[in-house]
C-alpha cells in the first residue's frame, strides 16, 4: 500500500488495530497455505466499513477477494449493518480492486467516519437496504433485507453533552426500561439509566463518529462522547439492538418506561417511588 500511496494517506490497520472489539477478521486458506484476509469494521449507526482486503500475491485472479468480499457483505447482513463503505486510493494498482468493488454493487460517494477527502483516496459505499443491486449477479448472493435505511418522518435528534457527537432516530422505540443494575449506575452516574430499545439501523450518527468511544465487545458495548464522557447509547444482542440513552434525546419520545429492571442490585439509597412494575432481574 506504501509503495503505491502517497505518504500519510495509508490508513491500514496494524496488529493492534485489527485487535479492536469492532473489527472481526477472516483469513482465507488452502490447508496451510494462506490465500487472502479481510476484516471488518463496525461503525456506529449500524454501519460497516470493509478493512485489510489482501490477496496474496501468489494467489491473485484466482476468486480470493471475491470469495472474502462475499463473505463479509453476507456476516454484515446478518449484523444488520445497512451501508459497507470502504476507503482507498487511486491509479493502475487500484483498478483491479476497484472493479471488484463496482461489481458488487459499490458506488463512489462522500468521505465517512472521520476520513478526510484528497486527490488520492476514494470512497465507495453499498447500500443494503433498497432492494436488489447488482449483487444479484454474484453467485445467488441475497439483496433482500428487512431493514430500511431512511429514517421516517417522526425522526428525533440527540447529542452528547458537548454537542461534539449528534445522532438522529426514528421515534419507533421498540421497548423502554429503567434499569438498576450496577454497570448502568456507574455508566451514567445516576441511580438508574432509562433506556429505549431499536433496531440499530434506525439510528444514525449525523456528526461526531470521530469522537465516539466504544467500551465493551462485539457482544454488547457503551458509545461514549470521547470529549465529555456522555454515554449516548449501548449496542446489544451483536450490535442488532440500540439502546438509547433517554437523557440524551432532544425531544421527547412517543414511549416512556413500562418497568424497573434489576432492582435487586438497586443504589441503596434510591427509593422507587412511582407504580411502575419491578423486577429483580431482567423480565
Amino acid at each position: 500500500m506504501r509503495q503505491n500511496s502517497p505518504e500519510g494517506s495509508v490508513y491500514a490497520l496494524d496488529l493492534a488495530g485489527l485487535e479492536q472489539p469492532e473489527i472481526s477478521f477472516w483469513a482465507a486458506w488452502d490447508e496451510g497455505d494462506l490465500l487472502g484476509i479481510a476484516a471488518l469494521k463496525v461503525l456506529p449507526g449500524a454501519e460497516g466499513e470493509i478493512k485489510s482486503m489482501r490477496t496474496s500475491p501468489e494467489h491473485l485472479r484466482k476468486g480470493v477477494a471475491r470469495a472474502l468480499l462475499k463473505h463479509i457483505i453476507e456476516v454484515a447482513k446478518e449484523q444488520g449493518i445497512w451501508r459497507l463503505s470502504l476507503e482507498t486510493g487511486s491509479g493502475a494498482s487500484f483498478e483491479p480492486a476497484l472493479a471488484l468493488y463496482r461489481s458488487f454493487g459499490f458506488s463512489n460517494g462522500a468521505p465517512f467516519g472521520g476520513y478526510r477527502a484528497s486527490d488520492f483516496n476514494q470512497f465507495l459505499h453499498l447500500d443494503m437496504s433498497d432492494g436488489p443491486t447488482s449483487l444479484d449477479q454474484n453467485k445467488g448472493l441475497s439483496t433482500e433485507s428487512p431493514h430500511s435505511a431512511q429514517i421516517v418522518d417522526d425522526r428525533l435528534t440527540g447529542r452528547c453533552l458537548c454537542g461534539a457527537v449528534r445522532y438522529e432516530v426514528a421515534d419507533a422505540f421498540e421497548y423502554s426500561l429503567n434499569c438498576h443494575c450496577s454497570d448502568c449506575r456507574r455508566a451514567t452516574g445516576a441511580a438508574f439509566k432509562s433506556l429505549a430499545g431499536i433496531a440499530s439501523y434506525k439510528l444514525r450518527v449525523r456528526s461526531g463518529e470521530e469522537s465516539i468511544f466504544r467500551y465493551g465487545d462485539k457482544a454488547a458495548q457503551d458509545l461514549h462522547c470521547r470529549n465529555c464522557g456522555s454515554l449516548i447509547y449501548s449496542l446489544v444482542h451483536d450490535g442488532r439492538i440500540a439502546h438509547v440513552a433517554m437523557g440524551t434525546l432532544d425531544q421527547a419520545p412517543s414511549i416512556r418506561p413500562s418497568k424497573h429492571i434489576f432492582v435487586a442490585s438497586k443504589a441503596p439509597w434510591h427509593e422507587i417511588t412511582d407504580d411502575l412494575p419491578q423486577f429483580d432481574e431482567f423480565d
